[in-house]
């Protein structure tokens, strides 16, 4: 049986009595990692967040575009929801149905061993719709961020995330 050990917000410590040991994991709401991507006849461009993140070290940092859910938002609410807030895109201004044809979903995984955290990924066509300066959640950090439009090569020198790196792979299958 798991013991809530500490939470917060988003965030429980919880433990399990597992061979005779007490082992200690963290427990998320599941989260989205997201590529938007454009197409033009000169090529593709990514939209990518670069943004202070302080588990990483100082500095900006790039990634992919990435948050978490609320409890009981599905993976593709939570998209909607932090594509708007993180990268300035509607996905849903012309229509559910043309949102759906731009998804590319690509899979989930658990994020490590010490969590339960379950992160969804999608590609996301965003070529012709328009774009405005991202919103943000109100956190401090994701205002100092912002977003850059840059070739999938440079995405990929500049990548410091696994999600963002297959992203960037699962992109190159795309036709």
């Amino acid at each position: 049986m798991a013991r809530t050990e500490w939470k917060c917000r988003n965030l429980k410590v919880k433990s399990r009595k597992v061979l005779g040991e007490r082992f200690f994991y963290a427990v998320y709401p599941d989260g989205i990692a997201a590529l938007p991507y454009l197409s033009s006849p000169e090529g593709r461009r990514v939209i990518l967040r670069v943004e202070p993140i302080p588990g990483w070290g100082d500095g900006d940092h790039v990634t992919a575009v990435m948050g978490t859910g609320s409890t009981g938002k599905t993976p593709i609410e939570t998209l909607v929801n932090e594509m708007q807030e993180e990268a300035g895109i509607d996905l849903l201004q012309n229509g559910e149905d043309d949102m759906y044809r731009r998804l590319t979903p690509c899979g989930s995984y658990r994020e490590g061993k010490r969590s339960v955290k379950t992160l969804h990924l999608f590609l996301t066509d965003v070529t012709g719709l328009d774009m405005s300066t991202p919103k943000g959640d109100g956190s401090a950090l994701e205002a100092a961020g912002g977003v850059v439009l840059v070739s999938p090569e440079q995405a990929e020198e500049d990548a410091e995330d696994l999600a963002l790196r297959y992203l960037l792979l699962r992109l190159c299958e795309v036709t």
